[in-house]
Protein backbone atom coordinates (compact mmCIF):
# COMPACT_ATOMS: atom_id res chain seq x y z
CA UNK A 1 0.00 0.00 0.00
CA UNK A 2 1.32 3.41 -0.93
CA UNK A 3 1.22 5.96 1.84
CA UNK A 4 2.75 8.92 0.00
CA UNK A 5 2.22 10.33 -3.47
CA UNK A 6 4.09 13.58 -4.06
CA UNK A 7 3.17 15.60 -1.00
CA UNK A 8 4.55 17.91 1.62
CA UNK A 9 6.01 16.09 4.61
CA UNK A 10 4.03 17.85 7.31
CA UNK A 11 2.97 16.77 10.79
CA UNK A 12 0.00 14.79 9.46
CA UNK A 13 2.21 12.91 6.97
CA UNK A 14 4.75 12.15 9.70
CA UNK A 15 1.98 10.77 11.92
CA UNK A 16 0.79 8.52 9.06
CA UNK A 17 4.34 7.31 8.51
CA UNK A 18 4.82 6.70 12.22
CA UNK A 19 1.60 4.65 12.38
CA UNK A 20 2.68 2.65 9.34
CA UNK A 21 6.12 1.89 10.79
CA UNK A 22 4.67 0.86 14.14
CA UNK A 23 2.05 -1.36 12.47
CA UNK A 24 4.87 -2.94 10.44
CA UNK A 25 6.46 -3.85 13.78
CA UNK A 26 9.57 -1.75 13.27
CA UNK A 27 9.59 -1.05 16.99
CA UNK A 28 9.17 2.10 19.04
CA UNK A 29 12.86 3.08 19.25
CA UNK A 30 13.60 2.63 15.54
CA UNK A 31 10.35 4.35 14.55
CA UNK A 32 11.15 7.27 16.84
CA UNK A 33 14.64 7.57 15.34
CA UNK A 34 13.29 7.53 11.77
CA UNK A 35 10.56 10.10 12.48
CA UNK A 36 12.98 12.44 14.29
CA UNK A 37 15.44 12.25 11.39
CA UNK A 38 12.69 12.87 8.83
CA UNK A 39 11.44 15.82 10.86
CA UNK A 40 14.98 17.23 11.01
CA UNK A 41 15.94 16.71 7.37
CA UNK A 42 12.74 16.59 5.31
CA UNK A 43 9.99 18.39 7.23
CA UNK A 44 8.06 20.81 5.04
CA UNK A 45 9.59 19.48 1.82
CA UNK A 46 7.80 17.83 -1.09
CA UNK A 47 8.56 14.11 -1.12
CA UNK A 48 7.65 11.12 -3.28
CA UNK A 49 7.06 7.49 -2.39
CA UNK A 50 10.47 6.56 -3.76
CA UNK A 51 12.26 9.23 -1.72
CA UNK A 52 10.53 8.00 1.44
CA UNK A 53 11.47 4.37 0.67
CA UNK A 54 15.10 5.27 0.02
CA UNK A 55 15.31 7.41 3.15
CA UNK A 56 13.75 4.62 5.20
CA UNK A 57 16.25 2.13 3.82
CA UNK A 58 19.11 4.43 4.77
CA UNK A 59 17.73 5.21 8.22
CA UNK A 60 16.85 1.60 9.06
CA UNK A 61 19.61 -0.45 7.49
CA UNK A 62 22.18 1.84 5.90
CA UNK A 63 24.74 0.65 3.36
CA UNK A 64 24.17 -3.11 3.70
CA UNK A 65 20.54 -2.66 2.72
CA UNK A 66 21.43 -0.32 -0.14
CA UNK A 67 23.89 -2.92 -1.45
CA UNK A 68 21.18 -5.60 -1.26
CA UNK A 69 18.71 -3.44 -3.20
CA UNK A 70 21.26 -2.62 -5.91
CA UNK A 71 22.43 -6.23 -6.32
CA UNK A 72 19.29 -8.28 -5.73
CA UNK A 73 16.33 -6.29 -7.00
CA UNK A 74 15.34 -5.87 -10.59
CA UNK A 75 12.93 -3.54 -12.39
CA UNK A 76 14.05 -3.53 -16.04
CA UNK A 77 11.12 -4.00 -18.42
CA UNK A 78 13.37 -5.99 -20.75
CA UNK A 79 14.65 -8.30 -18.01
CA UNK A 80 18.29 -7.33 -18.66
CA UNK A 81 20.56 -8.66 -15.90
CA UNK A 82 23.76 -8.53 -17.96
CA UNK A 83 24.45 -4.81 -17.59
CA UNK A 84 25.40 -3.63 -14.08
CA UNK A 85 25.04 0.10 -13.32
CA UNK A 86 25.63 2.04 -10.09
CA UNK A 87 21.87 1.81 -9.47
CA UNK A 88 21.58 -1.89 -10.25
CA UNK A 89 21.02 -4.17 -13.22
CA UNK A 90 19.08 -3.28 -16.35
CA UNK A 91 19.15 -2.11 -19.95
CA UNK A 92 19.47 1.52 -18.86
CA UNK A 93 17.01 2.81 -21.46
CA UNK A 94 13.53 1.48 -20.63
CA UNK A 95 11.25 3.69 -18.46
CA UNK A 96 11.82 1.51 -15.39
CA UNK A 97 15.60 1.77 -15.69
CA UNK A 98 15.42 5.52 -16.30
CA UNK A 99 13.27 6.00 -13.21
CA UNK A 100 15.52 3.81 -11.10
CA UNK A 101 18.64 5.67 -12.32
CA UNK A 102 17.05 9.05 -11.53
CA UNK A 103 15.93 7.92 -8.09
CA UNK A 104 19.33 6.48 -7.26
CA UNK A 105 21.08 9.68 -8.41
CA UNK A 106 18.77 11.80 -6.25
CA UNK A 107 19.31 9.48 -3.28
CA UNK A 108 23.10 9.59 -3.63
CA UNK A 109 23.04 13.38 -4.02
CA UNK A 110 21.08 13.75 -0.77
CA UNK A 111 23.30 11.23 0.94
CA UNK A 112 26.46 13.14 0.01
CA UNK A 113 24.87 16.42 1.17
CA UNK A 114 24.41 15.10 4.73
Amino acid sequence: TTVFKKRRLDEEALEELEDLLLSADLGVDATDRVIKEFRRTRFGKEVTDEEIKQALAEEIAGQPFLDLVVEDTHSCYLGDRAQRHDWGYGCGTCPACQLRRQGFAAFMSRRRAK
